[in-house]
């Protein structure tokens, strides 16, 4: 009972990392009109808010920023160990592993921290990520603080004032309530003990400080601030289309503002002033100036992150494509070959739990399907080395330069340009050049004459393009 409430005093130190996690989680999956209709709400008047309420943009930058940011796997990394291939190979097809550490990369970009969790569905292995709002984990080792001694998985709401937590030791399995009780029914069968002699779950931390990172508040504060500000800039607009009508010294009865609407006003005999006055008082909004800083913060926040954008010169800041265009501009290499390193690490742990609890579920499944994985299991796992994103224009030019030069097969050539093809197709593409170029003929010129200089093609007009 000490330790569930030790745990009960952990989660709630920690309420604020779950919420704030839990609002980033609901606003990158789409839910960002509330959030932005809440900030507004609170900064504007209410007679204001409710005439422009409806013309709130919630559009969402995040989603794009995280999946800009989320590259590791778009090339899928090999996976090999000679004894054992066949249990990868089926592992890889069974738990989507692929599509899984992709959604695992997104996350420890939105949070700095995830979970992946192993089972069972239906006899097969399959592997779920965690977002940060349903788990914490604890480090109780004095000499390595950054290992996970306990991991805490919420379940959710037992009842309307109860919730539910499974806690994860080496050796034990204790779940609890928020009221600090023992959940029996989940003990059953099980007894308290894990059966896997380590904890189920992989942690991925990005710190290296904590093991609960600190969370970066500007996620939030900027993707609501973006649409907050375009938002204002709408309601700027709707009321810069509409002048304000004053008058001084007018007799006037009833009014009907309308296209075709006639106005006679009277002087006012009871006024000191013998002319009276109407006009027009127009509200006015740089719209431009107020784009541009938009899309220089926005830039300037990208730019702490460690993304480097392109040129911003080249962007139209009256345009609302100047967002979408900055992310286009990110450059993600550095980011993407730190989150290999990290992911090397992270997968290794996750084959090796694969290993051992599919050995246990062999043991206890009967309708599990698998082969016993031995101890000298020790996979390789190579991630494509990461390149600086290079203009396709100017890649183009670069390969198109090279063929012609001489310096570069028309295979090699075209395997570079478009690396989707299959080995036939880059075959026929690169016969075709070399036919268009000459390259072909130049060959065979050279074996019937029995001359080893080959034909410069560093000077033919046609080449890739």
């Amino acid at each position: 009972m000490d330790k569930i409430q030790s745990y009960l005093q952990y989660i709630q130190k920690h309420e604020k990392f779950i919420k704030s996690n839990h609002e980033k989680l609901r606003i990158y999956e789409g839910e960002l009109l509330g959030f932005v209709r809440d900030v507004m709400r609170k900064t504007l008047s209410e007679q204001y808010f409710r005439q422009i309420e409806h013309r709130i943009m919630p559009i969402n930058v995040l989603t794009r920023i995280i999946d800009k940011l989320s590259k590791v796997y778009i090339s899928p990394p090999v996976r090999k160990d000679e004894n054992y291939q066949e249990f990868i190979d089926q592992m890889i097809t069974d738990c989507d592993i692929d599509l899984t550490m992709s959604q695992a990369d997104e996350f420890s970009h939105l949070f700095k921290c995830y979970a992946l969790e192993p089972f069972l569905d239906e006899g097969k292995a399959s592997v779920r990520v965690l977002p940060a709002d349903r788990f914490l984990v604890l480090g109780e080792d004095k000499r390595n603080p950054m290992k996970v001694t306990t991991f805490i998985k919420f379940m959710g709401n037992i009842s309307e004032s109860e919730t539910l937590y499974y806690a994860y030791t080496d050796q034990e399995f204790i779940p609890f309530t928020s009221k600090g009780a023992i959940y029996t029914p989940a003990l059953e069968g099980n007894d308290g003990v894990n059966p896997y002699g380590v904890i189920p779950f992989v942690y991925g931390n990005r710190s290296r400080l904590d093991i609960v990172p600190t969370q970066d508040t500007d996620i939030t504060q900027m993707t609501l601030m973006i649409p907050v500000l375009l938002s204002d800039l709408a309601g700027a607009i709707m009321f810069n289309c509409f002048s304000v009508i004053y008058g001084i010294d007018l007799k006037i009865e009833s009014l009907e503002k309308s296209p075709n609407a006639f106005w006679n006003f009277k002087t006012d005999a009871k006024s000191d002033n013998p002319t009276p006055t109407i006009g027009t008082i127009k509200s006015d909004v740089d719209i431009d100036k107020v784009m541009s800083f938009i899309k220089q913060s926005f830039a300037f926040w990208l730019e702490t992150k460690g993304v480097r954008i392109g040129s911003l010169n080249n962007v139209d800041a009256g345009n609302m494509s100047g967002i979408a265009k900055i992310i286009d501009e990110m450059d993600v290499y550095e980011i993407k070959k730190q989150q290999i390193n990290f992911f090397k690490k992270e997968e290794k742990e996750l084959w090796n739990l694969l290993a051992v609890m599919n050995n246990v579920w062999m043991q206890s499944e009967e309708d599990y399907q698998g082969m016993m994985v031995g101890d000298d299991f020790n996979p390789t796992i190579v991630f494509d080395e990461p390149r600086p994103e290079i203009p396709r224009a100017t890649e183009f030019a670069t390969i198109d330069a090279e063929y012609k030069g001489g310096y570069m097969e028309a295979s090699d050539a075209i395997a570079t340009l478009y690396p989707d093809l299959d080995e036939k197709e880059i075959e026929e593409r690169a016969m075709y050049l070399d036919e268009v170029n000459g390259r072909g003929t130049s060959q065979n010129d050279n074996q019937d004459t029995g001359t080893d200089q080959p034909k410069n093609s560093a000077d033919d007009s046609s080449g890739l393009s």
